[in-house]
């Protein structure tokens, strides 16, 4: 791991942001660390166990021997979460839902993890399926998911990140803002959004994701 730390704090006497990327993941952190010298130029004062949204993601910060504020972040490997060190996830999933967004020219209307989704019964077993996104409202994301076929109106309220623990293959399109339908097969990806439609059969990033759901 290679560790960036801010400036800011140094100056104005306050502590200063760690972000810890994998060496080889070839991640830069960059615009990261100048969101948060620019909040901490601004007065903003960061505190130990403080938890910041960036992108869809929740991350947490934590002192270290230093007095360094040091990024963690979830590690999509139990629930309820864990935290690690680190910011890759949460680089890798903000660059790759911002360029699924760039696909159909709109913005990214990022949701947290802690907001729920609506989950059909079957949806958890599915290979095939499609997710669709209604207008948010507080805790609700406004996303709905479906397997392939299903019609009916039941479903369950789960966290994003317990629904994406179990189906990875959601979190590139999570940032699709309402009105938005993503129909997943096992050959191809659909985005619908108005009148736009664009496929894995003409898209090369939407190609790539059928085979990885998380690219970067």
């Amino acid at each position: 791991m290679t560790r960036f730390t801010t400036t800011a704090g140094a100056k104005l006497g306050l502590q200063d942001i760690g972000i810890s990327i994998d060496t080889k993941s070839e991640l830069s952190p960059q615009w990261l660390l100048q969101y948060y010298d620019e909040q901490i130029e601004g007065g903003r004062k960061f505190k130990s166990e403080e938890t910041v949204q960036i992108g869809w993601m929740i991350v947490q910060l934590r002192s270290d021997q230093n007095g360094i504020l040091e990024v963690w972040e979830p590690e999509f490997d139990s629930i309820p979460i864990r935290w690690c060190l680190g910011a890759n996830n949460t680089i890798r999933h903000l660059i790759l839902q911002r360029s699924v967004c760039d696909v159909l020219n709109c913005e990214p209307d990022f949701p947290s993890l802690r907001q729920a989704g609506i989950v059909s019964p079957g949806f958890s077993d599915c290979e095939e399926f499609t997710m669709s996104r209604d207008t948010s409202n507080a805790n609700d994301s406004g996303w709905i998911f479906r397997e392939l076929g299903d019609v009916g109106t039941n479903g369950d309220f789960e966290s994003l990140f317990q629904i994406s623990f179990s189906h990875m293959e959601v979190i590139p399109f999570l940032a699709l803002p309402p009105g938005c339908t993503v129909t997943r097969r096992l050959g191809g990806i659909v985005i619908r959004l108005g009148a736009v439609t664009v496929s894995s059969v003409e898209n090369d990033l939407l190609q790539r994701l059928l085979i990885c759901p998380v690219l970067v």
